[in-house]
């Protein structure tokens, strides 16, 4: 698996009635292209994070987990400098949980690898711009994608930040002991920043 199939794979999965495919846009799944060859040759700490699925404000807008236009714009990493240029910029939308995240990686010299257990965006129905947590059946077909990304990433070690990105790990791994972050939204700041020091950066 190479990250040119991995990109192919995810573009041709079909939009469905409650999930959008954020990477049918080739200038949304350009955006990834970019950010993880240049994450996998500059950055890359050999750590994989896997969180739930994409947001309507961030990953559905940029293809880079986490990561909402506003971050785009204002660069809280120095890795979004050398993205800045070739990146396609959508909607504007600011949300709490990437603004945390790349707060605290700001003056980190390496970065995981964000992922989703669901890698495209789950929607209520009717109302594209809301989120819900996927289905046992959508963590299923995200485990696809997982694996590529293991395969492609090789992490030494691997994460889940939020119950279901372990629950996801679990499954694939079931004899393997799946590390836990706190996923940063809903209060879960300080165990977020608790479980990074912890497990991606060893204080």
């Amino acid at each position: 698996m190479t990250i040119e199939k991995f990109l192919h794979k995810l573009e041709k999965r079909a939009n469905k009635n409650s999930s959008n495919n954020p990477y049918k846009d080739e200038r949304v799944l350009n955006n990834l292209r970019i950010y993880l060859n240049i994450l996998k040759d500059r950055y890359y700490n050999e750590v994989m994070l896997v969180a739930e699925a994409p947001g309507y404000s961030g990953c559905n807008i940029t293809g880079i987990p986490f990561t909402t236009v506003k971050i785009l714009e204002e660069k809280p990493h120095k890795i979004f400098n050398e993205l800045d240029k070739e990146l396609f910029k959508g909607t504007y939308f600011s949300n709490i949980s990437g603004s945390v995240i790349w707060d605290y990686l700001k003056d980190k010299n390496t970065l995981p690898l964000f992922w989703n257990a669901f890698p495209f965006h789950p929607y209520k129905k009717y109302n594209k711009l809301s989120n819900r947590k996927p289905t046992s059946k959508e963590v299923l077909e995200g485990m696809d994608y997982i694996d590529d990304l293991i395969e492609i990433f090789k992490p030494r070690t691997i994460a889940s930040l939020g119950r279901y990105g372990q629950l996801s790990l679990q499954k694939i791994y079931p004899d393997k002991r799946i590390d836990y972050i706190r996923h940063p939204s809903h209060g879960g700041k300080k165990g977020f920043i608790k479980g990074m020091d912890e497990f991606v950066y060893k204080k």
